[in-house]
């Protein structure tokens, strides 16, 4: 289980830069109420400025991948040499999502103090909310299960199907998996924010407010998976491959 705790360690490393810069820039938008380009741009002089804290949130931003992809790993040691039998994937699913969850909360509510964002803060003065949480869960659930379970389905598929390496068919998976999932979790993801920021309008508002920002808000979330899940369970594969 070294290997697979190794792999996690050294995936994490490489894509938490990326994501702890991203996220940054996510708040300094909100903040400033300026674009996420404009905003990414100015983060980054910020940072190099050194008028930003940069690796308190980097720490933080490794501590949620590192635990993800060692709780990811780990658990498909244990289902592949048979220590745990019976609903492998299930075991995989749910132990690895509810890590993941917890990382995030818990990375969520730093940044928060680290960049005194309102919004964010509002967010967890309101986090009793069941159905936001609910849907929070099915969220990560669904990005968790892309990236280590249908992903090896896929792999398995591609091999047989299209003759083609092992390797070739893990880029392949690793690269369009989890982007297409955020097709099918942007709405759970907008509808889980709005039970948490606006409890007080109907669900037909709601809808609506989906429809209208759907395709913002979904392409954001691709560009987000693609360093966290997409070149990182890539790489995480790799890794694992060698030793």
């Amino acid at each position: 289980m070294y290997n697979e705790i190794k792999s996690a360690l050294i995936s994490s490393a490489c894509i938490s830069p990326i994501m702890t810069i991203i996220d940054m820039s996510v708040i300094q938008s909100q903040i400033k109420h300026i674009s996420f380009a404009k905003s990414l741009i100015t983060t980054q002089k910020n940072i190099f400025n050194r008028t930003l804290p940069f690796f308190r949130p980097l720490y933080t931003m490794n501590f949620v991948y590192s635990s993800t992809y060692i709780t990811a790993n780990c658990s498909n040691y244990l289902v592949k040499n048979k220590y745990i039998e019976k609903n492998g994937k299930y075991f995989v699913l749910f132990s690895t999502s509810l890590v993941n969850i917890a990382s995030i909360a818990y990375k969520d509510i730093q940044y928060s103090k680290y960049f005194h964002n309102p919004n964010q803060q509002n967010i967890h003065l309101r986090s009793n909310h069941f159905n936001s949480y609910s849907l929070f869960a099915i969220r990560d659930m669904m990005t968790i299960s892309s990236a280590f379970i249908f992903k090896q389905d896929m792999n398995k598929y591609l091999e047989k199907k299209y003759k083609i390496s092992h390797r070739k068919a893990d880029f392949i998976s690793s690269m369009t998996l989890p982007i297409v999932t955020q097709c099918f979790s942007t709405s759970i993801h907008i509808l889980s924010i709005d039970y948490l920021q606006k409890p007080e309008i109907t669900f037909k508002e709601r809808i609506q407010h989906i429809k209208n920002i759907y395709w913002s808000v979904c392409i954001g979330r691709m560009i987000r998976v693609i360093p966290a899940f997409c070149m990182g369970g890539f790489l995480n594969d790799l890794l694992l491959q060698k030793n």
